[in-house]
């Protein structure tokens, strides 16, 4: 375990807000690592994967660098609007680890 590792587990153990937000800061890196490889593997730029989904490209920035928190809301208008271009066993598997890892704590808002 690094130190910062450590660091951060002492941390949450007594303070259980800053436990809360580093496993939203957590999720919200792991759902951006997952669009970010939804989008590379359908072969979009951000601009694309916007227009596709129906949002500005501003809000794929932010899923994608990991500032935003995307509600379930966005995530199945993700998936709604990849499912009949994309290779499905890829898809689903990608998008089934985002709604996971949304589920997993109510958003912060902060």
């Amino acid at each position: 375990m690094s130190k910062l590792d450590a660091y951060v587990a002492e941390r949450s153990k007594k303070n259980p807000e800053f436990a809360k937000i580093v496993e939203q800061e957590n999720i919200n890196l792991e759902v951006a690592v997952k669009v970010r490889d939804l989008r590379a593997n359908m072969g979009l730029s951000q601009r694309e994967f916007a227009n596709l989904i129906g949002k500005p490209q501003s809000t794929i920035a932010r899923i994608e660098n990991g500032s935003m928190n995307a509600q379930q809301k966005i995530l199945s208008e993700i998936a709604q609007a990849t499912k009949p271009t994309f290779d499905h066993s890829i898809q689903s598997s990608i998008l089934r680890s985002i709604i996971t890892l949304n589920k997993k704590t109510a958003p912060i808002i902060y």
